[in-house]
């Protein structure tokens, strides 16, 4: 991100101060993350705890810790940015299109772990059954 959108700005002083903002942002982003898998649990019970505060499960769980310390990074190094360029006498450089499109990559990737963890999960859940039905299949034949 730092590099994307907070570099070869025409007010560097705002641009130094928003990287920092990132960095903070993220680091915050990630306390909280942290912090909200150890009050729920770091078990499927805790990620669909975490996921059902906003209207989703599991998947929305996992989503949401990883997605806490992007936003949180992007949202403090904008408000950063925005502070230390508002009065500089310039026209400030419109990040708005940058911040979305690295808001959209940055959803597009969450979701791809997200769907990747899941197939996971799918191919761990059929490997058991398979092994459950041997096992139950191979007792019943003692």
């Amino acid at each position: 991100m730092n590099d994307y959108l907070f570099n070869d700005c025409p007010n560097q002083k705002a641009c130094d101060n928003a990287k920092i903002g990132t960095y903070t942002g993220a680091s915050v982003g990630t306390a909280g993350a942290l912090a909200a898998v150890a009050a729920a649990g770091a078990n499927a019970a805790g990620l669909a705890a975490i996921g059902s505060a906003i209207g989703g499960g599991v998947a929305m769980g996992v989503t949401t810790v990883i997605a806490a310390p992007i936003i949180a990074a992007a949202a403090v190094g904008g408000a950063t940015y925005w502070w230390f360029n508002r009065d500089s006498g310039e026209e400030a450089e419109p990040l708005t299109d940058k911040v979305a499109s690295a808001a959209s990559e940055a959803a597009e990737a969450a979701s791809e772990v997200v769907s990747d963890a899941a197939d996971a999960a799918s191919d761990a859940a059929e490997t058991v059954t398979e092994a459950a039905s041997d096992a139950a299949t191979e007792a019943a034949n003692q």
